[in-house]
């Protein structure tokens, strides 16, 4: 190889190492910048702990089920629906800005994360990130992407979540229903004006 092919194939990969990891920090900023936004969703529904066959939810599982109600993440699916898909109680839903985890034991959780501005950027950089591991779901939103890794990325509009149910033997499928449900709940602005 001639030294300048070498130097040229130095300055490609380069440059297209520097476009991931753009693409990766855009994506970090506005999953953090989308969370504080503010547009015209649904309204969080009443989050409540489920019952087991052996008597009640602690007290302080409620409580946290009671304030993980207020996220709005948490508002694209139901304890009461998250409990028909997977066949079994949610035992507690904890919440953060961007995510809402529905537990259903210490070892199965499923957890739904969301971009609410910016959504077309994120999963833009999540098909770059994730090149090779990505297959297409269709007819599920605007864009529907099943990971190898057992995680569903969906967009509508410009919202973006992420479903991570692979701690259920039928992922894929439980994942599908959740996605459904979040994107049949969704009230995307530019939607609203049609």
């Amino acid at each position: 190889m001639s030294g300048k092919s070498f130097g040229k194939s130095v300055v490609i990969a380069v440059l297209a190492i520097g476009i991931v990891l753009a693409a990766a920090g855009h994506y970090r900023r506005n999953r953090v910048a989308g969370a504080n936004a503010r547009q015209p969703y649904a309204e969080p529904v009443t989050v409540r702990a489920g019952a087991d066959d052996e008597g009640d939810i602690p007290a302080e599982n409620v409580a946290a089920s009671a304030a993980a109600g207020k996220a709005r993440v948490c508002s694209l699916i139901s304890p009461q629906e998250m409990e028909s898909i997977l066949g079994g109680k949610v035992r507690k839903v904890v919440a953060t800005a961007t995510s809402c985890e529905y537990r259903t034991s210490a070892d199965h959780a499923v957890e739904i994360e969301s971009t609410w501005q910016g959504g077309r950027d994120a999963m833009a950089a999540a098909r770059i990130y994730n090149a090779g591991v990505f297959s297409r779901v269709p007819d599920l939103g605007d864009e529907t992407y099943f990971q190898a890794a057992g995680i569903m990325h969906a967009r509508r509009g410009d919202v973006y979540i992420v479903v991570n149910a692979r701690a259920w033997e039928n992922a894929r499928e439980v994942e599908t229903r959740i996605v459904r449900g979040a994107l049949d709940r969704m009230v995307v602005p530019e939607m609203q004006d049609r």
